[in-house]
């Protein structure tokens, strides 16, 4: 995953990203929110960075009801912001089929 974030202050700063999934509907109950990565750059003041997370897509698999680690298929949630709150964060839908 690729983000962009632009210091609007008045000083050099550490930005974190975290990245979230999101699972719609799984076999078994899942978390509202799990984090899965997180990228940190720091920023001058007035300047825009590119933070590069890499995201496996292994860890968007769920541990089924018979114990064994699966992909999915379905519609899952990939949200990134700097907390955890809905309006902190931006999402992009992913469809596992």
């Amino acid at each position: 995953m690729i983000v962009t974030v632009t210091n609007v202050g008045k000083r050099t700063g550490v930005e974190t990203v975290q990245v979230y999934s999101a699972d719609r509907v799984a076999s078994v109950v899942t978390p509202v929110r799990n984090l899965r990565a997180y990228g940190k750059a720091e920023i001058a003041p007035g300047q825009t960075a590119t933070i590069t997370i890499p995201l496996a897509i292994d860890s968007l698999a769920v541990v089924g009801a018979d114990g064994i680690t699966r992909l999915e298929p379905g519609e899952i949630d990939i949200q990134a912001g700097h907390d955890s709150r809905d309006e902190s964060l931006l999402s992009v839908l992913l469809t596992v089929e």
